[in-house]
């Protein structure tokens, strides 16, 4: 993703001749593959097995389109098929351009690092559902242009301080507030929060447009960020209403959770006062 949010941004790739989106995930994910340590795809299998995944989902979309009269299983990419000789073609090109202008520099710095530590029992110890909250939010920053225009322990503090506003759960903020302690300014933190907000808005307009719900738009005017002193409230307009299913889910196990404590805490009690009755005490 940060590969690829690094190739969108440079003028190669809305210019003439330009690359396709799809051709230009898919080098991505196979430039990803290839540069990192711990993946051994691209040592161990080739190109034609690492298009055979995408040759099933494009066929798994056809047979979904076709319903229950056409649309066969989608089968294997073989070496005789004309989409592999194409797809290949267009992979090696792709790749080509989008090295020569990332410089060859494929490194990715990921926020997740600076977040496990954050959240962890050492800094912050954050509870599990800010915790899953926090990564949820880091994994969709990935799928914005801040990935690319902010360093990762922006964009990990920022995670962090949107999930806890979306839960209500206080982080501590005297004497310094924990984001200084980490190196990172507030402004940045809100300049996160604000993208965020902007993305949730228009992933919820576009689930709504794809439902059937008309033409749902998103309003052109910022959404404000509440101050860093204001209390917990969670995120003002439509995307302070896009996690409200799971809130609810969450608010709902705890509950669950606790109910059965309480009767299985009720029934030691109701134990051990039979017992101490029978004790004659």
């Amino acid at each position: 993703r940060v590969l690829l949010q690094r190739f969108l941004c440079r003028p190669a790739a809305s210019g003439a001749g330009a690359p396709g989106l799809e051709a230009a995930w898919r080098t991505a994910l196979w430039i990803a593959s290839k540069a990192d340590d711990l993946c051994v795809a691209a040592e161990q299998r080739p190109l034609q097995d690492f298009l055979q995944v995408f040759y099933r989902l494009e066929g798994r979309k056809a047979q979904a389109r076709g319903g229950s009269e056409g649309g066969r299983r989608p089968g294997l990419l073989l070496w005789n098929n004309p989409a592999l000789q194409r797809w290949r073609e267009e992979i090696v090109r792709t790749e080509k351009v989008m090295l020569r202008e990332l410089g060859f520099v494929v490194g990715v710095e990921l926020p997740h690092k600076v977040l496990f530590f954050l959240l962890s029992d050492r800094f912050l110890g954050a509870s599990p559902q800010l915790r899953q909250e926090a990564l949820n939010v880091a994994n969709d920053s990935l799928r914005t242009a801040l990935c690319v225009q902010l360093h990762p322990s922006a964009l990990a503090c920022g995670s962090i301080f949107f999930a806890a506003r979306l839960l209500r759960e206080p982080l501590p903020e005297t004497p310094t507030p924990w984001w200084e302690a980490a190196g990172v300014p507030r402004e940045e933190v809100l300049e996160v929060c604000q993208g965020m907000l902007e993305f949730y808005a228009e992933e919820e307009a576009r689930l709504a447009a794809r439902a059937g719900g008309g033409e749902a738009g998103v309003s052109g005017a910022p959404v404000q960020i509440a101050d860093a002193n204001a209390p917990r409230e969670p995120a003002p307009g439509l995307a302070g209403d896009f996690n409200a299913a799971k809130r609810r889910e969450v608010q709902e196990t705890q509950g669950e959770r606790d109910r059965k404590e309480g009767q299985k805490g009720g029934g030691k009690q109701d134990f051990r006062r039979e017992r101490g009755q029978g004790r004659g005490r």
